[in-house]
Protein backbone atom coordinates (compact mmCIF):
# COMPACT_ATOMS: atom_id res chain seq x y z
CA UNK A 1 0.00 0.00 0.00
CA UNK A 2 1.85 3.77 -0.77
CA UNK A 3 1.45 6.51 0.95
CA UNK A 4 -1.86 7.85 -1.11
CA UNK A 5 -3.74 4.74 -0.42
CA UNK A 6 -2.70 5.10 3.32
CA UNK A 7 -4.29 8.90 3.06
CA UNK A 8 -6.89 7.95 1.35
CA UNK A 9 -8.09 4.15 4.07
CA UNK A 10 -7.36 7.42 7.11
CA UNK A 11 -9.50 10.28 5.81
CA UNK A 12 -12.03 8.27 4.05
CA UNK A 13 -14.00 8.44 0.89
CA UNK A 14 -14.91 12.17 -0.50
CA UNK A 15 -16.23 11.56 -4.01
CA UNK A 16 -19.38 12.43 -4.09
CA UNK A 17 -22.81 10.02 -4.23
CA UNK A 18 -26.06 10.05 -5.10
CA UNK A 19 -27.22 9.33 -1.90
CA UNK A 20 -28.04 12.11 1.06
CA UNK A 21 -27.39 9.65 3.92
CA UNK A 22 -23.56 9.99 2.63
CA UNK A 23 -23.42 13.63 2.21
CA UNK A 24 -22.67 14.91 5.90
CA UNK A 25 -19.46 12.11 5.99
CA UNK A 26 -17.96 12.91 2.57
CA UNK A 27 -18.18 16.79 3.24
CA UNK A 28 -16.70 16.61 6.25
CA UNK A 29 -13.58 13.72 4.63
CA UNK A 30 -13.43 16.26 1.68
CA UNK A 31 -12.79 19.18 4.72
CA UNK A 32 -10.14 17.32 6.53
CA UNK A 33 -8.43 16.36 3.27
CA UNK A 34 -8.18 19.88 2.10
CA UNK A 35 -6.70 20.84 5.34
CA UNK A 36 -4.26 18.06 5.15
CA UNK A 37 -3.33 19.46 1.85
CA UNK A 38 -3.21 23.08 2.60
CA UNK A 39 -0.99 22.59 5.42
CA UNK A 40 1.66 20.22 2.99
CA UNK A 41 1.53 22.75 0.31
CA UNK A 42 2.46 25.21 2.86
CA UNK A 43 5.75 23.00 3.65
CA UNK A 44 6.30 23.28 0.35
CA UNK A 45 6.21 26.34 -0.18
CA UNK A 46 8.32 27.15 2.89
CA UNK A 47 11.20 25.09 1.33
CA UNK A 48 11.29 26.91 -2.13
CA UNK A 49 11.50 29.75 -0.03
CA UNK A 50 15.22 28.40 -0.11
CA UNK A 51 15.67 28.11 -3.92
CA UNK A 52 18.04 31.33 -3.90
CA UNK A 53 20.69 30.48 -1.25
CA UNK A 54 23.43 30.54 -1.13
CA UNK A 55 24.58 26.94 -0.31
CA UNK A 56 24.67 24.94 -2.86
CA UNK A 57 22.75 22.02 -1.08
CA UNK A 58 19.65 24.07 -0.02
CA UNK A 59 19.88 26.06 -3.31
CA UNK A 60 19.01 22.02 -5.01
CA UNK A 61 16.08 21.40 -2.16
CA UNK A 62 14.33 24.91 -2.73
CA UNK A 63 14.41 24.56 -6.29
CA UNK A 64 13.07 21.25 -6.59
CA UNK A 65 10.29 22.82 -4.06
CA UNK A 66 9.65 25.83 -6.51
CA UNK A 67 9.45 23.13 -9.45
CA UNK A 68 6.81 21.52 -8.10
CA UNK A 69 5.05 24.89 -7.98
CA UNK A 70 5.99 26.12 -11.90
CA UNK A 71 5.18 22.57 -13.17
CA UNK A 72 1.59 21.98 -11.06
CA UNK A 73 0.42 25.65 -11.19
CA UNK A 74 1.94 26.86 -14.50
CA UNK A 75 0.24 29.80 -15.75
CA UNK A 76 0.74 30.70 -19.53
CA UNK A 77 1.11 34.15 -19.69
CA UNK A 78 3.04 36.56 -17.99
CA UNK A 79 6.08 35.70 -17.04
CA UNK A 80 6.52 38.74 -14.53
CA UNK A 81 8.58 37.70 -11.48
CA UNK A 82 7.30 39.09 -7.83
CA UNK A 83 9.81 39.31 -4.96
CA UNK A 84 9.77 38.97 -1.16
CA UNK A 85 11.97 40.30 1.69
CA UNK A 86 13.64 37.06 1.87
CA UNK A 87 15.01 36.96 -1.63
CA UNK A 88 12.89 34.36 -2.64
CA UNK A 89 11.47 34.57 -6.25
CA UNK A 90 7.67 33.22 -7.51
CA UNK A 91 5.88 33.81 -10.56
CA UNK A 92 2.67 35.26 -9.89
CA UNK A 93 0.43 32.70 -10.81
CA UNK A 94 2.07 30.64 -7.80
CA UNK A 95 1.54 33.91 -5.25
CA UNK A 96 -1.63 33.82 -5.98
CA UNK A 97 -2.20 29.85 -5.56
CA UNK A 98 -0.71 30.80 -1.96
CA UNK A 99 -3.01 33.64 -1.22
CA UNK A 100 -5.92 30.86 -2.22
CA UNK A 101 -4.78 28.73 -0.20
CA UNK A 102 -4.52 30.53 2.93
CA UNK A 103 -8.09 32.16 2.42
CA UNK A 104 -9.36 28.32 2.86
CA UNK A 105 -7.47 28.32 6.77
CA UNK A 106 -8.95 31.44 7.42
CA UNK A 107 -12.36 30.97 6.96
CA UNK A 108 -12.49 27.69 8.51
CA UNK A 109 -10.77 29.46 11.79
CA UNK A 110 -13.40 31.89 11.80
CA UNK A 111 -16.32 29.01 11.54
CA UNK A 112 -14.29 27.62 14.60
CA UNK A 113 -13.57 24.51 12.64
CA UNK A 114 -9.94 24.91 12.88
CA UNK A 115 -8.24 26.30 15.64
CA UNK A 116 -4.76 28.83 14.94
CA UNK A 117 -2.70 29.62 17.79
CA UNK A 118 0.61 31.54 17.73
CA UNK A 119 3.46 30.62 20.26
CA UNK A 120 6.13 33.08 20.80
CA UNK A 121 8.96 30.81 22.57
Amino acid sequence: MNLHQKVTELVGPIDPVPDTDFDEERMKNLEVLIILTDKLIGDIARVAEHQNSDLDSVRKIGRRAARFFRRRFHATGGGEMASADNRSYVKHAIAGFLALTVAPSAALAESKFLSLTYSAT
